[in-house]
């Protein structure tokens, strides 16, 4: 019994562990590329930063787009966990204002992602998103959600471009008349 408690606390440890590697991962990742262009920040310089040996990366990635592409990933759970699933129920304009403050609170993180080239890469995993759990979908309601969520991120890929000039109920107003995949 008392092994049993043990191997169960060392588990218990190891995934604390490895969760707490991989914030410290991300979130050096995200300063150095306050510092520098993404393609130029090494793995050493990373695990460096990060205060963790480059055993311990390996351990929680393959390589420096992976640590990337998990932090997109924390970053939208983050988003989607602030203004719910368009999926879920009728979008209403309410819905697109939450979403575009939303975007706005997570803008220089969004800006650090895209200026590294992950635009195609980002679009990608919305998609996955939503189309994730989607079961016995029409071939009709998987386009018009992919459609839509293509537009939303190519209006908030220029508003991140444009330095958020429009205010985010305009971009509300704007998307709740013409992007609608509830229509």
């Amino acid at each position: 019994m008392t092994v049993k408690k043990n191997v169960l606390g060392l588990i218990s440890y190891n995934k604390e562990l490895n969760y707490a590697i991989k914030e410290a991962l991300q979130d050096a990742l995200i300063l150095l590329m306050k510092e520098k262009q993404y393609r130029s920040i090494s793995i050493t310089e990373l695990c460096k930063k990060a205060g963790v040996s480059r055993m311990a990366f390996y351990n929680n990635y393959k390589c420096l787009d992976d640590v990337l592409k998990s932090k997109i990933l924390d970053v939208n759970q983050e988003i989607i966990n602030e203004i719910g699933s368009p999926f879920r129920r009728t979008i209403n304009l309410d819905w697109y204002i939450t979403l575009f403050y939303t975007v706005r609170k997570y803008s220089d993180i969004l800006k650090l992602m895209f200026d590294a080239s992950f635009r195609y890469g980002y679009l990608e995993m919305i998609n996955d998103l939503v189309l994730h759990n989607v079961k016995n979908i029409s071939l009709e309601e998987k386009n018009k959600r992919i459609l839509w969520a293509g537009g939303i991120v190519n209006r908030i890929n220029k508003w991140i471009d444009d330095e958020l000039l429009e205010s985010p109920e305009e971009l509300a107003e704007f998307c709740y008349k013409n992007l609608r995949f509830d229509q």
